[in-house]
């Protein structure tokens, strides 16, 4: 039944049914306020027209006593509907009646006497022998009420309303019930269609639902206000309304269930667009004002301040007044010219030193006191940076010569030694024990050789003296390429890999083999301190303008350590130091992925160790 109403069939007759209930309502509710203005539902129906007949009555009598003894009324008045009366002066004489009055049964009876100003008074009929002069009005309805009139109107109203009383309630009631399941229903489908969860608003959603409201309300109701109350238009008008309005709550459902409403509106919209432009307006006057030479802002808010003293002072209208603020702008406004130029100078020496211009030298020619010394101390500190740098440059430079150099000169020994011990282990005649230390010593050399050139490596990483040569790179790539190279060495750990790659292609500038040694240099970490049987996860992931690479394994050591200590040369992942290894992969990994733009970051929670390289996208 759900996808039923779901469908414009049912839609419609859920749209019809709540037009058809507003318009009974309309209907109803009235009648039933008449009836209860008329006494119906607390009288007969003899008792409340007998009460509807002497209330209209008594007003018509009184209205035409106020005309005869105002003087406007006739003797005979024409015919005025179902209704005659006669009224006559204290004598007797007829003083004024209706044609037909002799046919009538007259049995109400009032009386009047003239107020002073010529209204008429109404009198009780024990004061009919005072001073007044009291004039007696009898009055009464025809016959069968021939005339087509307010009495045989209401007297039908009655005569209905008293037979279908109650009926009226109940056919209110049920239409209140049936509108309101109606309408609940069709603001719970809107927007939705059959066999389906997904909002699909109509045609009108993209006209802004706070301009439809402003269409409503000019189409509907400013008619209603400037036709001033007449009953056609208020009625034309509130039947029209009542199909627009359903329209309008059936957008505003599939609004709210889209969360379109406030974000589609032009109100909103407006503001956005006011708010950027403020927000643009305001940066570019910030921008303006940023950029005026600091010389420029001194002397406008000088001008500024000055001119402020100057609106303070004219209200006095003293000349004494006018000539000590002339007097001290003439004094003041070159010492504020001269302190701007002089900050000016310390501001640019600053600006140099910050950027790292060490041979910059402020110009303290003209300065006094402070702001002497203070440029004094500026070209102090450019010269003791600069000769720090040029320390501590030497010094990097003598430390990667020094270790460069030793590792050469240990290489050349260290490679006759391994070539003279493996001809020893390979010889047939030489002992088996000689041949088992043969093999420690070509182990430990070939650790020792690796230990060497990792050295190198880490020293030229760190003062940035390895070339990069950044290129195009696919990142996808580097991770399917490191999983089939390290798939046999993992196994053989008893670990197994995970992979996971993005569905599009995201490109990174890096050195390849730069690059690759990064991975192997984690890899291989992963590979000595993973706990056996668990898994390796290998993820790209694409966030925004950044690539992310994470490797996640599972230590089979407690991992103590923070980021820092992980990164620091020499650190190892076991503490005992059983596993071979120089302690620099990491440190190496990092100073390579920092020389290609990226960053490296390692977390440890609890066993779990994860890896994060963040490249820029291109």
């Amino acid at each position: 039944m759900r996808n039923f109403w779901r469908t414009v069939i049912g839609k419609t007759i859920l749209f019809l049914t709540v037009i058809i209930m507003a318009v009974v309502m309309a209907a109803s509710i009235p009648v039933i306020y008449d009836c209860i203005d008329s006494d119906i539902y607390q009288y007969s129906e003899e008792e409340a027209i007998a009460r509807f007949d002497d209330s209209q009555i008594e007003q018509w009598c009184h209205f035409e006593a106020n005309n005869m003894l105002n003087g406007h009324g006739s003797e005979v008045v024409g015919n005025v509907g179902n209704m005659c009366f006669v009224m006559t002066d204290p004598e007797g004489n007829v003083v004024s009646k209706t044609e037909g009055a002799d046919s009538c049964n007259l049995d109400h009876e009032f009386y009047f006497s003239k107020n002073t100003d010529g209204t008429a008074k109404w009198v009780e009929q024990t004061l009919k022998g005072s001073d007044d002069t009291v004039y007696i009005v009898k009055a009464g309805l025809k016959e069968g009420l021939p005339e087509n009139d307010i009495f045989k109107h209401q007297h039908t109203l009655i005569h209905y309303a008293s037979e279908f009383k109650f009926w009226i309630i109940a056919i209110d009631a049920a239409a209140i019930l049936i509108a309101v399941f109606a309408f609940v229903t069709l603001m719970c489908v809107s927007g939705r269609r059959p066999k389906t969860e997904e909002i699909i608003p109509g045609p009108l959603n993209v006209i802004p639902y706070d301009v439809m409201l402003m269409a409503f309300f000019l189409v509907i109701f400013v008619p209603m206000i400037l036709s001033q109350g007449e009953e056609e238009v208020v009625i034309t008008f509130g039947l029209i309304s009542i199909p627009l309005a359903i329209g309008l709550s059936m957008s505003l459902a599939a609004r709210l269930k889209q969360k379109s409403l406030i974000k589609g509106s032009l109100t909103y919209k407006t503001l956005v667009l006011l708010w950027k432009i403020s927000k643009k307006l305001f940066n570019a006057i910030r921008t303006v004002i940023v950029n005026i030479p600091h010389i420029w802002k001194t002397i406008l808010l000088s001008l500024a301040v000055l001119f402020n003293i100057f609106l303070f002072a004219i209200p006095h209208r003293s000349y004494g007044v006018l000539g000590i603020f002339f007097l001290e702008a003439i004094l003041i406004f070159p010492v504020i010219l001269y302190a701007a130029i002089q900050r000016n100078k310390l501001m640019k020496g600053g600006k140099a030193l910050a950027s790292g211009d060490f041979d910059y030298k402020v110009d303290t020619k003209g300065m006094i006191l402070d702001t002497k010394k203070h440029g004094d101390d500026l070209n102090n500190i450019a010269a003791g940076q600069k000769i720090a740098i040029a320390e501590k440059l030497k010094s990097e430079r003598m430390k990667t010569e020094l270790i460069t150099n030793v590792s050469h000169d240990i290489k050349t020994p260290l490679t006759s030694i391994i070539n003279y011990a493996d001809l020893i282990a390979k010889d047939e005649s030489v002992n088996e024990n000689v041949k088992e230390y043969s093999d420690v010593l070509v182990r430990q050399s070939v650790r020792l050789k690796r230990l060497l050139e990792d050295l190198v490596e880490a020293s030229k990483a760190s003062t940035g003296n390895l070339e990069v040569e950044l290129v195009p790179c696919d990142a996808s790539i580097f991770v399917s390429q490191t999983a089939g190279e390290y798939e046999e060495k993992l196994q053989a750990s008893g670990l197994s890999i995970i992979t996971k790659l993005p569905d599009n292609e995201i490109k990174i500038m890096a050195d390849g083999r730069r690059m690759q040694r990064v991975f192997d240099n984690l890899m291989n970490n992963i590979c000595k301190y993973s706990l056996p049987g668990s898994r390796v996860y290998l993820d790209l992931k694409d966030e925004g303008s950044n690539a992310v690479f994470e490797f996640k394994n599972t230590s089979k050591e407690a991992l103590n350590m923070s980021e820092e200590e992980l990164v620091e040369r020499f650190t190892r992942g076991d503490s005992s130091r059983n596993t071979e290894g120089s302690g620099l992969g990491l440190s190496i990994a990092k100073n390579l992925v920092e020389l290609q733009g990226g960053t490296l970051r390692l977390q440890t929670d609890g066993d779990l160790f994860k890896a994060t390289i963040t490249m820029g996208k291109i």
